[in-house]
């Protein structure tokens, strides 16, 4: 019995041994059993997260579209009210300029008349005064010349370019009146000295 004991003592640590063995054996099993749930587990979110994802960048992309068409409306729209806008005023410029050339052309009648009264006034007074105020009709000439070719330009100018001619016309204009009055003066001036 003692011998029986003796194996048994000495085969005892072995079977501990075996059970520890066999206890980690278990833990290990359950571990990577926990381990393997764990990454399906994970697998499964990754997919799920992809999924919406993929959903996510579908509707983005779905509503980038339609901002995309309204953007390309929304131009289309302004561009339609721009040409609108630019046609009216293309017509308002129009009939501003034919308007201005007409007052302008009814203005140079006037002042030709005018023109004309002073050049008789002068040939009646006499010799001194027609000398004396030949270069004042003769730089009043030349304006009225040329305001006479600025407003056939402003005439056959673009409703566009218009703005630019008006104001050389009307200042062209005012050069003519002021020619006018200046040799209006002079010639009033000579011939109430002359008089006296």
């Amino acid at each position: 019995m003692a011998l029986s004991l003796w194996l048994v003592s000495c085969d005892a640590p072995n079977s501990r041994e075996t059970a520890a063995e066999k206890e980690i054996e278990e833990e290990s099993a359950e571990a990577r059993e926990g381990v393997n749930e764990a990454t399906k587990d994970l697998e499964r979110a990754g997919q799920k997260a992809g999924a919406k994802i993929k959903d996510a960048a579908e509707d983005i992309g779905d509503k980038a579209e339609k901002a995309g068409d309204k953007l390309e409306d929304a131009a289309k729209d302004a561009g339609r009210d721009l040409d609108r806008a630019n046609d009216r005023a293309g017509k308002e410029a129009g009939h501003e300029k034919d308007e201005f050339v007409a007052e302008t052309r009814t203005m140079m009648r006037t002042l030709d008349r005018k023109i004309d009264e002073l050049r008789s006034r002068i040939d009646r007074a006499g010799g001194n005064a027609k000398s004396d105020m030949k270069e004042e009709l003769g730089e009043l000439e030349i304006r009225r010349k040329g305001l006479d070719k600025q407003l056939d330009k402003a005439e056959n100018t673009s409703a566009s370019a218009w703005q630019d001619i008006k104001k050389g016309l009307k200042e062209a204009t005012q050069e003519v009146e002021q020619a006018f009055d200046k040799a209006e003066d002079k010639f009033d001036r000579n011939h109430d000295r002359d008089k006296s």
